[in-house]
């Protein structure tokens, strides 16, 4: 998902379908500093639920590495539903 004004990317989402499954990692939500506390967030995350809603996905799991993470996951939970993960084990490498 992409937001636009004015011709400008001004925010993007990204998430991933496991086919096999039908389960969604969510992993990439950026938005322009100058526009951030303008709803955009928001928005592409309330489009990105509708759209997956849509095309009948039943579970989304929510990746955050930010510094602010604490602020993030109540923000999700407090306006999206989203629930605080407990059961997966997040493992990553750097390739070099």
């Amino acid at each position: 998902l992409v937001a636009e004004s004015g011709g400008d990317i001004i925010g993007f989402s990204l998430y991933a379908v496991h086919l096999p499954t039908g389960k969604v990692t969510w992993e990439n939500l950026w938005v322009k500093e100058d526009m951030r506390r303008h709803d955009v967030g928001r928005q592409l995350i309330e489009e990105g639920i509708n759209q997956l809603r849509f095309k009948g996905h039943g579970y989304v799991m929510f990746l955050n590495n930010s510094n602010r993470q604490e602020l993030f996951a109540t923000y999700m939970e407090q306006n999206f539903g989203f629930k605080r993960g407990s059961t997966v084990l997040w493992m990553d490498r750097v390739l070099s």
